[in-house]
């Protein structure tokens, strides 16, 4: 997923204001707008009121004068280099659909929720923000829109963009180590919980698991049948007691030590955890590898050829902004 944009109320609220919106530091004659639709009076000086602290008010024009003075010059240049990047979109054929907005802005939106957790923090969140939804919506159709032009423009800029296979082979040399594959185990266990956090609890605990070792050792036994029957893990007792490849386990050391360094087959102890004792079944074992050349090559392709048309799409626009003829009209 790309990465979030940033919320912030002014943003927000010029998105929502749609394209004539007036930007920050700069003004415009207010719409006409009843005392109703505000939710309070209307000062005649200073035009509408936007909040009011024990009564008195904070008018529109004081507001906006104070996003001019901490936020003017930054606002400005940020549409001058968004004007500048639609210009250089045009220039070079490059266009996006609404369907191409409205899907990133959805993914923007699902980001937000998902990190949220529940949609009573989401809308904690928007009231944190002092946003509407309506006016959150705008923002991110508005960041969709710029991210995914500067997107396409990039990938239109770096068309040409090519990586040697010598330039693969080198990069593959410098950072071999990323391709470093941890030793992997795949068990099974059948879980003991501590039925009391003193001594004598886990001495009993630690017996019950040693009877139910030497069933799992007997002649013909089923481990699958056994975990399923005596396992207090609810999360694997129903398929045999297995878990993932892995290379640590949820319980820590000394188990993941223990485990990894044991043969395939029963490890002959239960094998102490802090939350009781294990039964373990270690199925298969994968040792420390690192992933060799051809495996990676063409996700390595990928990743260079992607940062080389970022590095392509970066010049471009740096000599675009330098060389646009900007007539900045307000002073800061």
């Amino acid at each position: 997923m790309s990465m979030l944009p940033a919320v912030s109320v002014p943003a927000a609220q010029a998105a929502a204001a749609g394209s004539d919106a007036t930007p920050v530091g700069m003004t415009r004659k207010p719409a006409p707008t009843s005392t109703a639709s505000m939710g309070t009076a209307a000062s005649s000086v200073g035009g509408p009121v936007v909040a009011t602290v024990n009564g008195e008010p904070i008018t529109q024009t004081e507001w906006m004068a104070r996003l001019r003075l901490i936020a003017g010059k930054s606002a400005l240049d940020n549409l001058v280099r968004e004007k500048i990047l639609k210009q250089e979109a045009r220039k070079n054929g490059v266009t996006i659909t609404p369907q191409d907005v409205a899907t990133k802005a959805q993914e923007f939106e699902k980001g937000y929720r998902d990190r949220a957790g529940s949609p009573a923090r989401f809308d904690d969140f928007l009231k944190q923000q002092g946003l509407s939804l309506v006016s959150f919506r705008a923002a991110m159709r508005y960041s969709a829109e710029m991210q995914s032009l500067s997107q396409k423009l990039s990938a239109k800029l770096g068309e040409k963009a090519k990586v040697t296979d010598q330039e693969l082979q080198d990069a593959y040399e410098k950072q071999k180590f990323q391709y470093v594959q941890p030793a992997e185990v795949k068990i099974a266990h059948i879980m003991l919980n501590f039925t009391g956090q003193d001594e004598a609890a886990k001495e009993k605990t630690k017996t019950e698991a040693a009877k139910l070792l030497d069933r799992a050792k007997a002649p013909g036994s089923d481990f699958a049948a056994l975990a399923k029957e005596a396992s207090q893990d609810t999360d694997t007792k129903d398929k045999g007691g297995e878990l993932p490849w892995m290379s640590y386990s949820p319980w820590g050391p000394p188990f993941d030590q223990v485990v990894m360094a044991a043969p395939v087959g029963l490890v002959n102890e239960p094998v102490r955890s802090y939350k009781g004792y294990h039964i373990v079944k270690v199925i298969d074992k994968h040792p420390q590898r690192t992933k060799s050349f051809d495996e990676v090559k063409e996700e390595l392709r990928k990743r260079l050829t992607e940062q080389r048309q970022s590095q392509a799409y970066r010049e471009y626009m740096r000599k675009a902004e330098s060389g646009a003829k900007t007539d900045v009209k307000l002073k800061f």
